[in-house]
């Protein structure tokens, strides 16, 4: 009861006000505002938001990402939290690729508008080389850094696997452009959301992994080798997290 008073109650009013007071403004009229500005404001929203979903980020070897002035992120992926958990991570401007579907979301979708994201339809081969063609762009040219899930969507049955495939076409902008490619392990980031789950706080683990060698490499390789040391740091990460809960 009280969980669902929190989001009802706190979280979801502060987006609600956000999105009315200045979401809308900033993704209609992106030109008038800075990425630098719209970025911080919207990172700023997504640590009051966590707050109020008693959210506690435990974030281990941040270093790794910090150190590299532009590189692609390749996390797991957990919950419509993880996004945003991220970008309260990171101070630099950070964006995301995601599927189309994530577009329409009144509040979610807006704000990866806002912060120049990338959709992609995964029934159409020509959008997708589209939008990673445009990320490609950009990492090459030093723009941003960006984000993408290799699983492709949410792994909503971890009993079957704690981690799902990686595709192996997320990794083809990291050998285009030749910037550091960081794996990314998150833990914990389902509970904030789900009626299943009560507790005072929400830990969520994110552990930040050394950058990949991939040259050389071809995109297969470099998909298996980020799933195995990606799961590896995920089964370690479990029995921590679960600890946290206590």
């Amino acid at each position: 009861m009280f969980k669902l008073f929190r989001i009802a109650f706190k979280a979801f009013p502060r987006i609600v006000i956000a999105y009315f007071s200045w979401m809308l403004r900033y993704s209609r009229h992106k030109e008038k505002y800075s990425i630098e500005e719209r970025y911080n404001k919207l990172r700023e929203l997504a640590l009051k938001v966590l707050h109020d979903l008693k959210v506690k980020i435990y974030v281990s070897n941040l270093n790794y990402y910090q150190q590299e002035k532009i590189s692609l992120i390749v996390p797991n992926h957990l919950s419509l939290l993880d996004p945003v958990i991220l970008i309260a991570l990171s101070k630099n401007p950070l964006a995301f690729v995601a599927k189309k579907e994530t577009q329409k979301q009144p509040f979610i979708g807006r704000a990866m508008k806002i912060i120049d994201c990338e959709f992609i339809n995964r029934d159409n081969v020509k959008s997708q080389l589209n939008a990673l063609k445009k990320v490609k762009v950009s990492l090459a040219n030093h723009e941003r850094s960006w984000g993408i899930f290799p699983e492709g969507r949410r792994n909503k049955n971890r009993q079957e696997h704690l981690l799902q495939e990686y595709h192996a076409g997320t990794f083809k902008m990291a050998t285009s452009s030749k910037v550091p490619l960081i794996p990314v392990v998150l833990e914990g980031s389902y509970r904030a959301l789900s009626l299943k789950y009560h507790t005072r706080r929400y830990p969520v683990s994110v552990k930040f992994l050394p950058k990949v060698d991939i040259e050389g490499k071809s995109t297969t390789q470099i998909a298996q080798e980020v799933h195995d040391i990606s799961l590896k740091t995920l089964q370690n990460l479990i029995p921590e997290n679960l600890k946290l809960l206590k």
